[in-house]
């Protein structure tokens, strides 16, 4: 109705808004939307491959950053990422390189290639209101690539919480938030990557993915499914869509409970608020876990870890 030339949004607002570019509005879509840039969340290589079969004259670009660091710090022309699939079989599109007078380095434990985005440059802000929060970058440790690699020792870096790798190409791949990220039987998982898995689904259309606790202690992960169609036989379409899981994913990776739900709850960012999630599956499923679902987990310790919270 507009004609609107150029969007910018979240992965999930597109996601929701998707079946609108099948309607009557369609091909004013197709022609008037020359720009569509994604932030804010991954964005899926899956959700990529739809909007390009839908929008075929757009061009798109996935761009990183925070408040923090006044906005972006990189970008990705998604036109590049058909050659690059040949190469690396990637379940999000990269976030790219850094924009003009930023820098990232990539703080981690075992190698300079993956680890904690931290953002230097122009573009990092001086601080919050009463709370200061930019930390030095000479305050962490740094691999000796890096050190040799800095243009100054003093600057100042933004530790962002998220969490990235490098390709071999200099691009940045997104893994997700230090607080999205878990410990399952030892195990790091990033929930956004066991999310991106699900979305590779032909029968899903969007998913999210929450972690569940006794005492404190990460015992299992549940999924929220949001399907394409409705599913007559919702029992069957669990083992499916879990065996079809355990080809792509470790175990500790496949959650052990699935709800299909019709909706996310949303913030006010459009992106989804996993706390009304948390709580979701807080009040339903309380202290019961279901025994047939738990083939992965560790029942002796489950089961003293329930008998501790309800003694």
């Amino acid at each position: 109705e507009y004609s609107i030339s150029r969007l910018v949004a979240v992965p999930s607002l597109i996601r929701a808004i998707l079946p609108a570019l099948h309607s009557m509005h369609y091909p004013t879509a197709q022609i008037s939307l020359k720009l569509l840039v994604l932030s804010g969340e991954i964005f899926d290589i899956s959700l990529w491959k739809m909007l390009v079969k839908l929008l075929p004259q757009t061009s798109f670009l996935n761009i990183y950053g925070s408040t923090e660091v006044s906005g972006d710090c990189t970008y990705f022309d998604c036109k590049w990422l058909p050659t690059m699939l040949e190469q690396d079989a990637l379940g999000s599109v990269p976030i790219g390189i850094p924009i003009d007078n930023c820098e990232v380095v990539l703080i981690g434990e075992n190698s300079p290639d993956e680890g904690e985005i931290c953002v230097g440059g122009s573009c990092v802000a001086s601080g919050y209101f009463s709370h200061p929060s930019i930390l030095p970058l000479d305050n962490v440790e740094l691999h000796q690539e890096i050190i040799d690699g800095k243009s100054d020792e003093n600057e100042v870096y933004f530790r962002t919480g998220d969490f990235g790798r490098k390709l071999s190409d200099g691009n940045l791949v997104y893994i997700g938030r230090r607080d999205r990220t878990v410990k399952i039987c030892g195990h790091r998982i990033a929930l956004e990557e066991v999310e991106s898995v699900l979305r590779e689904h032909q029968e899903v259309a969007d998913s999210a993915v929450v972690s569940c606790c006794v005492q404190g202690d990460i015992l299992f992960l549940e999924a929220y499914l949001l399907l394409k169609q409705k599913e007559n036989n919702l029992e069957v379409f669990r083992s499916t869509i879990r065996c079809w899981m355990a080809r792509k994913l470790p175990p500790t990776m496949i959650p052990t409970r699935f709800y299909f739900v019709e909706s996310f709850p949303m913030s006010s960012s459009g992106k989804v608020d996993y706390k009304m999630l948390a709580t979701f599956a807080a009040s339903e499923a309380g202290n019961h876990i279901a025994i047939e679902e738990t083939q992965d987990i560790d029942l002796i310790n489950v089961i003293q870890k329930l008998e501790r919270s309800n003694g």
